[in-house]
């Protein structure tokens, strides 16, 4: 079994990781925007698994040791809880709830994100990410269906650090709000097994913009037809309930 960390960098930082005879580390130095960074990584990666650490982020002292001891039992998908920290210096934790199949690890609680999961890497085939925000949530709702056998490490491993020049730059309100409106469109077409946990996280995802930079009535028109699924989701907080309804609202 062997590992491909990539590592899309803008500019040049690179966390530190341990070295590993089974691991390879695939440094993507200045390549825009963040969808072909990772898609150049990808056609250099030769493991058996694909990891992703973006380079403003940091990894646990253990995230290695405890990703190839995961990796052991040969599942499609591993993942493991992550600590985010966000512009404001909130912080806040990403728990998956034990994962049995693809519907539990796409679903909100984890946050839909790549850098929580590391995934066989034959499951990319034929797939690539596409935009310029939101791309890692759009693959992942196409990678996922395609899994068979999951595991979980229930510990945290990993810091998230939300950056204004990060990879997505969140800060380009046009960016952001063209990638919603295209997970929609996409959302709208996906099967109907996967359809409601899809909607939920673009849903998330539109009620952050509307509190961020803008609300727009196709946003506030596609939250309200969530909100549904969203109300009735055990794993989700009270707080993010209320924000999607305010969202839904304008306010």
């Amino acid at each position: 079994m062997t590992l491909s960390i990539i590592v899309p960098t803008i500019d040049a930082k690179v966390p530190s990781l341990p070295p590993d005879p089974s691991v390879e580390t695939i440094v993507v130095r200045g390549v825009s925007p963040v969808s072909a960074a990772r898609n150049e990584g990808l056609s250099r990666a030769t493991g058996e698994y694909i990891a992703w650490v973006d380079s403003d982020d940091e990894v646990s002292e253990d995230w290695l040791s405890s990703v190839l001891q995961g990796l052991e039992t040969k599942p499609d998908v591993l993942s493991f809880n992550v600590r985010a920290v966000w512009l404001d210096g909130k912080r806040s934790s990403y728990k998956i709830l034990g994962p049995a199949d693809a519907a539990d690890v796409m679903a909100e609680r984890t946050n839909g994100q790549l850098w929580n999961k590391v995934i066989r890497r034959e499951l990319y085939n034929g797939l690539s990410f596409k935009g310029t925000a939101h791309e890692d949530y759009r693959l992942l709702c196409e990678l996922l269906p395609r899994a068979k056998a999951f595991a979980h490490i229930d510990k945290e491993l990993y810091v998230y650090r939300r950056s204004v020049k990060g990879l997505s730059r969140h800060s380009d309100v046009s960016l952001g709000r063209t990638a919603i409106l295209g997970l929609i469109e996409f959302c709208e077409k996906a099967p109907d097994k996967w359809r409601r946990e899809i909607r939920k996280g673009v849903a998330l995802r539109a009620a952050d913009f509307c509190r961020n930079a803008e609300s727009s009535p196709e946003l506030r028109k596609f939250i309200r037809k969530a909100l549904p699924s969203i109300c009735i989701d055990n794993g989700l907080s009270i707080r993010v309930k209320i924000k999607c309804l305010l969202a839904s609202l304008g306010i």
